[in-house]
C-alpha cells in the first residue's frame, strides 16, 4: 500500500513539524496580534470569558476573520466546562453564539467539554446545528459516547490514549471509523504517535488508518477548503 495520505492533526496549540494537515488553535481575543502560518481554528474558549472586555464584539470579529482568511477552517475551541467558576449560563450563551456563527458560515466546530455533554447536546438540538461538531480530547464513558453518536458528533483522541484511559480506549474501539480524528492539543509530540497507538488498539494497518482519517477530514472540511481556494 502506497503511503500517500498525510497524517491529520485536528487540534493543536504547538507546531507539529512535518505535519501536512494540521489545524492550529487560535484564541479569538489574540487573533489581531498573531499571523497564523497554516490552517487554523478560531474561537472564544470558556476559560477566557472573564478576560475579554465588555465591548468585545465576538460575532463581528469571528465574521471578519472568516471572510478575510482562507486558512480559517473551523470555529474552536469553544464549549462548556463544569470544572471552572464561570457560570454555566454564561458559558452556554457564548457557546451558542459561536455555534450560530459556525452554522452561518458552514464551518466545523472544535469543542471543549468538561462534564457538560448533556448541555452540549441540548445546544445542538435547540439551535438545529448541522455542521460537524468534534469533541476534542475525548474521554467520555460508553453511555455518553452512545448519546453523542446518536446525535451525530465526531471524536478527536489525543493524550488520553497514551495514559491507557479506560473510557478513551473503549470509546475508540466502539466509535465508527468515519467519526474519528486525532490531535496533539498542547502536548509536545508528533501526531503520528497517536495514530500508532490507535492503530495498534484497533488492529488496523497504519497506512490504511491514515487513509481513513484523511478521508474523514476531506468529507467534513472539503467544502470549506474548496470555498477557501475559490
Amino acid at each position: 500500500m502506497n503511503d500517500i495520505y498525510p497524517f491529520v492533526n485536528i487540534h493543536c496549540h504547538n507546531d507539529d513539524a512535518g505535519q501536512t494537515v494540521s489545524i492550529s488553535n487560535i484564541f479569538v481575543q489574540n487573533r489581531r496580534e498573531l499571523n497564523p502560518l497554516g490552517l487554523y481554528s478560531l474561537g472564544l474558549h470558556p476559560w477566557n470569558l472573564s478576560d475579554i472586555p465588555s465591548d468585545f464584539d465576538l460575532e463581528v470579529t469571528l465574521a471578519y476573520f472568516i471572510e478575510k482568511d482562507k486558512s480559517l477552517i473551523a470555529i474552536g475551541e469553544i464549549g462548556i466546562d463544569h470544572a471552572i467558576a464561570i457560570p454555566i449560563e454564561l458559558q452556554i450563551t457564548f457557546f451558542e453564539r459561536q455555534l450560530l456563527v459556525a452554522q452561518l458560515y458552514g464551518l466545523p466546530v472544535i469543542i471543549h467539554c468538561v462534564r457538560a455533554y448533556s448541555e452540549i447536546i441540548k445546544c445542538k438540538k435547540k439551535l438545529g446545528i448541522t455542521i460537524p461538531m468534534i469533541i476534542h480530547g475525548y474521554c467520555g464513558n460508553m453511555s455518553i459516547t452512545n448519546e453523542l453518536l446518536k446525535h451525530g458528533f465526531f471524536f478527536s483522541f489525543g493524550k488520553q490514549l497514551f495514559l491507557s484511559n479506560k473510557n478513551t480506549v473503549l470509546a475508540l474501539t466502539n466509535v465508527p471509523y468515519e467519526r474519528i480524528f486525532f490531535e496533539t492539543d498542547n502536548e509536545n509530540m508528533p501526531i503520528e504517535d497517536a495514530y500508532k497507538v490507535a492503530a495498534n488498539l484497533l488492529q488496523i494497518d497504519l497506512l490504511k488508518f491514515k487513509e481513513i482519517v484523511y478521508n474523514n477530514f476531506n468529507c467534513r472540511f472539503r467544502r470549506v477548503l474548496l470555498l477557501r481556494t475559490s
